[in-house]
């Protein structure tokens, strides 16, 4: 298991509560620690996880790949309160803790936060400087009391506090060193000002684009890239499309994000990070070519949450785009989605092409045989940096959530139990 294998089914479990149809005779709970179900290594689920401290997992949608056409209305359907809920679980609810910077005397410093309460969260390490402003670690975690730990520098200031996270609210801790005053935990919900933000579209009007398609149909690449630049012009308050890269046959990899707080938008092309300390979530797309259900339900979420962000009274909307970003990759293996089969061009499956921690013992550094799909991916939780705290790969050929660790404890093919640390959450 991982330390938070008890967070990880909690989060889980948001998912599954709100779909019936995901409890079978096979999976009784809707859900599975990934070893146990069967040993995966090179994928992202752990890569994300052990290198960005990201909470990932991956949500296989349907028993069928590629579900018939007429399938997807209902589907969409079965799925979308689960996948409002999953961003709710993130983003809306649960702990941050945040560190004022060191005066400028006192220069950079390295801090741990460590969740005292068991399985329900690693210990994070992070740096402080005077001049980046405020830096925390935002904690996923269901309501209830939790107790933490902040140390600065080599265990020379520790500081132990507690929060209360109230149900369905967010609280925000900020802590300063032992020898400054403590702030008191709030256990409210802000609303930023909204501001215009440039969409990455190249038209200038919506009547250059070409008429959207028919909804309940698998749209093509080049129909995906200029809808989420259509959501982009529609909505350039709220939305902020972009491409990550390319694939091998140089199709265009998009991603969108929605936020009523611009400084969550990330900037590709000029290698800049979010700029908010909000949490942000990542959804991602189409990872085997043949599996196209997840990329038809992020249009759809999209659509949805663009629309819906501009209007103040959407309380289930705001709660999730005042608080935080969501992250879209709609595909990321578009070109086995033309080829309609599992791999890339180069018949490379993408969630077995990440640098494996228990095949490499603990080694998370690039390899150079990364596809350069993999690389994009890579690329781009990098540059979210910190404010991503969670994501989620969309699947098919089954019905369940999985979370890590997918790997088996000694790297065999046997399916043992191998739990993160936050398990339970």
């Amino acid at each position: 298991p991982t330390p938070d294998d008890k967070l990880f089914r909690y989060l889980a479990q948001t998912y599954v509560d709100q779909q019936p149809e995901m409890l079978s005779k096979e999976f009784p709970t809707g859900m599975i620690q990934g070893s146990v179900w069967y040993p995966v290594y090179g994928g992202y689920q752990d890569y994300f996880y052990l290198k960005n401290n990201v909470y990932t997992t991956t949500i296989e949608m349907n028993e069928e790949v590629w579900p018939d056409e007429s399938e997807l209305e209902a589907l969409w359907n079965q799925h979308r309160p689960s996948m409002y809920a999953y961003l709710h679980a993130f983003i809306s609810q649960g702990l941050t803790i945040q560190v004022a910077p060191p005066s400028k005397a006192d220069g950079e410093e390295d801090v741990v936060v460590t969740m005292m309460t068991a399985e329900m969260g690693r210990p994070v390490r992070f740096r402080s400087t005077a001049s980046d402003g405020v830096h925390g670690v935002h904690y996923p975690v269901p309501a209830g009391e939790y107790a933490l730990k902040v140390e600065w520098g080599e265990g020379n200031a520790v500081e132990t506090i507690s929060a209360l996270v109230e149900p369905g609210l967010h609280a925000t801790v900020v802590v300063q060193r032992p020898s400054r005053s403590l702030a008191e935990a709030t256990s409210v919900m802000t609303s930023p000002s909204v501001m215009g933000v440039d969409a990455l579209a190249e038209k200038e009007s919506r009547d250059e684009y070409p008429a959207s398609p028919e909804r309940w149909t698998y749209w093509s690449n080049a129909e995906l890239g200029a809808f989420a630049e259509k959501l982009a012009l529609d909505y350039p308050d709220y939305c902020k499309a972009y491409t990550i890269g390319k694939s091998v046959r140089g199709t265009d990899l998009w991603a969108l994000t929605v936020s009523k707080d611009p400084s969550g938008f990330p900037s590709v092309a000029t290698q800049t990070p979010p700029s908010s300390e909000k949490p942000s979530f990542l959804y991602i797309g189409n990872t085997h070519g043949d599996e196209p259900l997840g990329r038809q339900h992020l249009s759809y979420l999209a659509e949805e949450l663009c629309s819906r962000a501009g209007d103040p009274s959407d309380e289930e909307a705001d709660a999730i785009l005042s608080r935080g970003a969501v992250h879209m990759i709609f595909t990321i293996n578009p070109d086995g989605f033309d080829l309609h089969r599992r791999g890339n061009a180069n018949r490379v499956d993408i969630n077995r092409n990440f640098p494996d921690p228990i095949l490499r013992n603990g080694d998370l550094n690039r390899t150079g045989t990364e596809e350069v799909e993999t690389v994009a991916l890579m690329d781009y939780v990098e540059l979210l940096g910190d404010s991503l705290i969670g994501a989620s790969a969309l699947h098919e050929g089954a019905l369940l959530v999985n979370y890590p660790f997918d790997g088996e404890p000694e790297g065999s093919e046997t399916k043992m139990p191998n739990p993160t640390p936050d398990d339970k959450l």
